[in-house]
């Protein structure tokens, strides 16, 4: 109750503050930790185009980070999301095994996946609904010591028409 009480205090967003909650159970259930930063801070957003952009990329970030640490015991998904100025700033980081130089370009590629045939849509989609909505997708990642993604999304926080 706590961990909940704290998360909406921070997540504004009934939408996305019930989606973390799902993902850090599901975390949990998988043997990992998913964290929010204690400095995240997300205002509630009646822009529904923006909110199930923020869903899908925030998905498939945390699966594939949870899929990349698979039986590593203990591993750790750190979840920062920062609004200022009518941007929202989302790190999505992991310690899993990281991802090889030569395949970073190729992720955010439709088809692109290392989890066999029929995959390998979701980063793309991620990313397509980001820029349809003027907002970006980049990662930085050392193999073997962790994988970190960054988001930049424009954010119609209920702020700005106050």
């Amino acid at each position: 109750q706590t961990e909940i009480g704290t998360l909406q205090s921070k997540i504004k967003s009934p939408v996305i503050a019930g989606f973390l909650i799902g993902k850090i159970n599901r975390a949990r259930e998988a043997g990992h930790h998913l964290a929010l930063a204690d400095e995240c801070q997300l205002p509630d957003n009646p822009n529904e185009l923006q909110v199930m952009a923020l869903i899908t990329a925030l998905g498939n970030l945390i699966e594939n980070a949870l899929d990349a640490m698979g039986d590593q015991p203990d591993g750790e998904v750190g979840v920062l999301l920062h609004y200022q100025n009518g941007v929202l700033s989302v790190e999505v980081s992991d310690d899993g095994p990281g991802i090889e130089p030569d395949h970073i370009q190729s992720i955010f590629d439709k088809g692109y996946s290392t989890k066999g045939e029929q995959r390998g849509v979701g980063l793309f989609l991620a990313r397509q609904q980001l820029e349809r909505l003027g907002g970006s997708i980049q990662v930085e990642s050392e193999p073997g010591v962790f994988t970190q993604f960054f988001v930049q999304l424009p954010w119609d926080s209920e702020r700005n028409n106050a």
